[in-house]
């Protein structure tokens, strides 16, 4: 952060003072407390950052909105067949797709669930494309 000649610190209160009210690295957690403890930004401004980060986190009235598998939410609506094409998010063999495309075949619709998660898509980690990991183009193709 010595783009500006500004230390972390004074960072922090410049960025929160101009709005951005969510980071999705380190600065915040680490700087954020000496900013306050600073006088640099006041516990109200705090208080009106964690609210709207909460809001679009799903925390209304204290409540956080209930989350369901894709699994379970379609299960709801009928007969399910279930079938993994990937051991996991990162998809690094092709071992588990022919079960899935045959499932597929008896299906009257089909749904793929397929992308990133923390373990590969993450602030301060790079990417070399935008690619869908290992074997989940294949799978969908």
């Amino acid at each position: 952060m010595k783009w500006l000649g500004d230390t972390p610190v004074e960072a922090i209160s410049q960025s929160m003072h101009a709005g951005l009210d969510l980071e999705c690295g380190w600065y915040y957690s680490i700087h954020g407390v000496e900013a306050s403890k600073k006088g640099m930004i006041s516990e109200r401004e705090i208080d009106k950052v964690l609210s709207s980060v909460l809001m679009r986190l799903g925390y209304f009235d204290g409540i956080p909105c209930k989350y369901v598998s894709p699994k379970d939410g379609l299960s709801t609506f009928g007969n399910l067949t279930y079938e993994k094409g990937c051991a996991d998010v990162a998809c690094k063999n092709d071992s588990f797709i022919f079960s899935a495309m045959e499932a597929a075949k008896k299906a009257d619709a089909t749904v793929v669930v397929v992308g990133l998660d923390l373990s590969i898509e993450v602030e301060f980690v790079d990417r070399l494309d935008l690619l869908l990991p290992g074997y989940q183009t294949q799978l969908m193709n």
